[in-house]
């Protein structure tokens, strides 16, 4: 595939287990970025952690540059609730990695630099990973309720989401607040109605939903999953089977706003 002036190229081989990828570089994909890059989209698909295990760069005038790694284990199975593409075709597979790719390549931190690190997005997606790998019901809840407003929080149109309650809305408040003469329960107070004069994750995912870009099924399950976990009240160990169906609605739309993030889908 071509990806911002680059060639990327995947290969296995009939006797081994092994994926290798090579690209040549390009003015927007370039060292010493490119060889963590090329394996963040992986991540995202497999559901695993997947780090590059051997990288060689090789150089116009015969030199080569080798790291041998150290790489997690990887499991036979794929990454269960944390794989994004678990059943779909090799073009599609590839085609949402060309995307998360140009995604990552493009991205600039705070400094206006390529990020040497994971991305953000790649970030959650670890986090998952791991509370997939390791955690109960109630971690892998908490989890992707917490991703998913990560996610809605990388939009950098985010900020400009109303909140819940306008200046206006909120001035009586303030006001009844400013009269209390215990310190400690007014400035808890302030803290509280501040909150509602930001941008809100719900009032975002509830225009997406109007948009038709998520359903509403995938949004009632953050709201009621996220208020729960949020507050301390545990899922069964065994999951119910409301549970369960709350949880599967929470992962797609984890799904779904990844897509969105990176351009896969609109």
């Amino acid at each position: 595939m071509e990806v911002l002036g680059s060639v990327v190229e995947a290969m296995t081989q009939p006797w081994s287990s092994e994926l290798w990828i090579c690209a040549n570089t390009s003015e927007d994909l370039r060292h010493p970025y490119l060889e963590n890059w090329l394996s963040e989209p992986l991540r995202a698909l497999r559901g695993q952690l997947i780090y590059p295990r051997l990288v060689a760069r090789n150089f116009e005038d015969g030199r080569a540059a080798v790291w041998v790694r150290p790489a997690p284990p990887l499991r036979t199975t794929l990454g269960g609730c944390a794989s994004q593409l678990r059943n779909r075709s090799p073009a599609e597979f590839w085609s949402f990695y060309e995307r998360y790719l140009t995604y990552v390549a493009r991205h600039r931190n705070a400094d206006g630099h390529p990020e040497f690190e994971a991305n953000e997005l790649t970030r959650l997606h670890d986090e998952v990973i791991q509370a997939r790998m390791a955690g109960s019901h109630w971690v892998i809840a908490l989890c992707v309720a917490s991703a998913v407003e990560g996610l809605v929080k990388l939009d950098p149109t985010f900020t400009s989401t109303p909140p819940d309650f306008t200046t206006e809305e909120l001035a009586p408040a303030h006001k009844a607040i400013s009269t209390l003469e215990q310190a400690a329960l007014r400035d808890r107070l302030k803290n509280s109605v501040s909150l509602l004069s930001r941008a809100s994750v719900a009032k975002y995912l509830a225009q997406m939903e109007r948009d038709g870009r998520i359903t509403k099924a995938q949004l009632e399950a953050w709201r009621k999953v996220r208020n729960q976990v949020a507050h301390g009240n545990l899922f069964e160990p065994w999951g119910t089977r409301e549970e369960h169906e709350r949880l599967v609605r929470l992962i797609e739309l984890f799904y779904r706003l990844t897509s969105v993030r990176i351009g896969y889908v609109s």
